[in-house]
C-alpha cells in the first residue's frame, strides 16, 4: 500500500525551502565595502560575525588606502544588532561630486530595502537616498549629517545613495 504524506507535512517542507535566502543574507550581516578611485566599482566583504578575522582584515586594508565615507545600519539609532556596512572610497573623502552607490541585484543584494539609519564621515555631510537603484529621478530624500532614522517613507526602502560635501 502506498502512503501519502499529510498536507501539513508538505506545506511545512515547502515553507522550510524559503529559509535559504535568509541564510544567504545572514552571511552579509556585517560588511566592508570599498569603491574604486574612478568611482565605478564597489567591492564588498561580508561575514555573519561582527569581529571576524575576515572583516578585520578587510577593514584594515580599506582604512590603510581608502577613506571611510558612511556607515549604514539595519536598525534605527545606529543599532548594530542586525548588521552594518562601512563604506570606503579610494578617491578620498567627499567633494562636491561625491560618491554614488546602487544597492541592486548584483551589488549589496542583501542590503536592498534594509537601511534604517546611517552615519557620514570625513567631509561627507549631505546624503540623498533613493527608493530605486540606478534611477536618480526616483523618490528621494536629502539628509544633513548623521541620520538616526531615515523616516517612515524611506525606512527599509533605500536602494541608492549619493553622498557629497554639505556645501
Amino acid at each position: 500500500m502506498r502512503k501519502i504524506a499529510p498536507l501539513g507535512v508538505l506545506v511545512g517542507a515547502l515553507l522550510c525551502s524559503f529559509a535559504v535566502p535568509a541564510d544567504a543574507a545572514a552571511g552579509q550581516k556585517y560588511c566592508v565595502a570599498v569603491t574604486s578611485a574612478d568611482k565605478q566599482n564597489t567591492v564588498m566583504t561580508c561575514d555573519s560575525r561582527q569581529n571576524s578575522p575576515k572583516l578585520k582584515a578587510a577593514s584594515a586594508s580599506a582604512a590603510a588606502a581608502a577613506t571611510l565615507l558612511m556607515t549604514w545600519y539595519d536598525n534605527w539609532h545606529y543599532n548594530t544588532d542586525n548588521g552594518w556596512i562601512n563604506w570606503y572610497g579610494y578617491a578620498g573623502t567627499c567633494d562636491s561630486s561625491g560618491y554614488v552607490v546602487d544597492l541592486d541585484a548584483t551589488n549589496f543584494t542583501a542590503w536592498r530595502n534594509r537601511i534604517s539609519s546611517f552615519e557620514v564621515h570625513g567631509s561627507c555631510g549631505y546624503t540623498v537616498a533613493y527608493v530605486q537603484d540606478h534611477n536618480p529621478n526616483s523618490s528621494s530624500n536629502g539628509y544633513k549629517g548623521d541620520t538616526w532614522y531615515v523616516d517612515d517613507e524611506f525606512n527599509d526602502r533605500i536602494n541608492r545613495f549619493r553622498v557629497r560635501t554639505f556645501n
